[in-house]
């Protein structure tokens, strides 16, 4: 979808290497790592041949896919078991990967679910997914009678367009659209749009830690076009992620939260070079100049009212209460047109 090859490549060949694994990136396949008892991912998915730029991109949208499914959202365990990606001994990695697994897993399904939730609870008809990746929020948004676009690199979206036509119950199937998009690219971005009717609640999760100033300048000012024409919402959690995901880490694992944290990025780091472009934290001064320049504007809000944990019998039930209180972090940011 976007030109993060700089920021995002061999991301996840480093994470799962880090688990035990080893990535046969170059054709976007996973194989046995020769060392005994290690984690395996082999994929056998009747996927379309990946580019250099988008490899990554669509293993880590896999990997995403994976934790939530992890976490018991069962469009995930389908479209995982529809595209036949296989991750064996995942628990068998060594030094804290299991903190981070656990905290991972918590992590992406509070943040697929709260922006399900605001999409839900602010009756939206149509949804526009940035950097959509192998989400299942498609399916589940197209049950509910919600027209929504999903929008990537064309390998991920031809894919998914092959893998929900599985899954999709068929009287609902005219709700849910895929299409190649270079959210840079203003024509591009315009003519996904096009196939909504206003006002339209634009999503992403997990994609502008990947771009420079130059690429998030241009996405958001698409994105105002957009929302000044239709009308509607940007949702995001993006601009908070690093609080995010060590509020996570702390609530399962008191007084951790920031080594989590580290030790979670330096993982990818040590792995694959250079991970996050931009690693939203404390000051989000430049976030905000940009949205202001380009004619948006945002407030920050709870992240959601009903959580719901993952079933998985690793959390005891402190941890599930402090798990909890994490939604009433601001972490969600509700951005408009001017």
């Amino acid at each position: 979808m976007f030109n993060w090859k700089n920021g995002m490549k061999n991301t996840v060949a480093g994470m799962l290497a880090a688990a035990g694994l080893l990535v046969n990136i170059q054709s976007g396949f996973c194989q046995q790592s020769a060392a005994p008892g290690n984690a395996v991912v082999e994929q056998q998915a009747d996927i379309l041949p990946q580019t250099e730029n988008d490899h990554a991109v669509s293993d880590t949208a896999y990997i995403t896919l994976y934790w939530l499914a992890s976490a018991g959202n069962e469009k995930a365990k389908l479209l995982l078991d529809t595209v036949n990606v296989n991750f064996q001994n995942l628990d068998s990695a060594s030094g804290d990967f299991d903190r981070i697994r656990v905290t991972n897993r918590e992590y992406q399904k509070l943040r697929h679910d709260s922006l399900n939730e605001y999409v839900l609870n602010h009756g939206y008809r149509s949804v526009m997914d940035l950097a959509s990746g192998y989400s299942p929020r498609g399916l589940e948004l197209s049950e509910a009678g919600i027209d929504y676009v999903g929008c990537d690199f064309a390998s991920v979206t031809e894919s998914m367009k092959k893998l929900t036509e599985r899954c999709v119950d068929p009287a609902k199937k005219h709700h849910l659209r895929y299409v190649t998009v270079d959210g840079t690219k203003h024509g591009e971005m315009d003519k996904a749009a096009d196939n909504l009717d206003g006002p339209v609640c634009i999503v992403t999760e997990g994609l502008f830690m990947y771009l420079d100033r130059e690429e998030t300048t241009a996405v958001l000012r698409n994105i105002s076009d957009i929302l000044k024409e239709k009308g509607g919402c940007f949702v995001t959690q993006d601009f908070s992620t690093r609080k995010f995901v060590t509020a996570v880490a702390e609530a399962l694992y008191p007084q951790q939260g920031k080594e989590i944290y580290d030790a979670s990025a330096k993982m990818y780091n040590d792995t694959s070079g250079y991970i996050m472009i931009t690693e939203y934290g404390e000051d989000t001064a430049e976030i905000k100049e940009i949205m202001k320049n380009v004619g948006l504007k945002f407030k920050q809000i709870r992240l959601m009212k009903n959580a719901v944990s993952s079933p998985a019998n690793d959390m005891n039930k402190e941890q599930r209460e402090r798990l909890s209180k994490v939604t009433e972090n601001k972490f969600m940011w509700v951005v408009t047109a001017r």
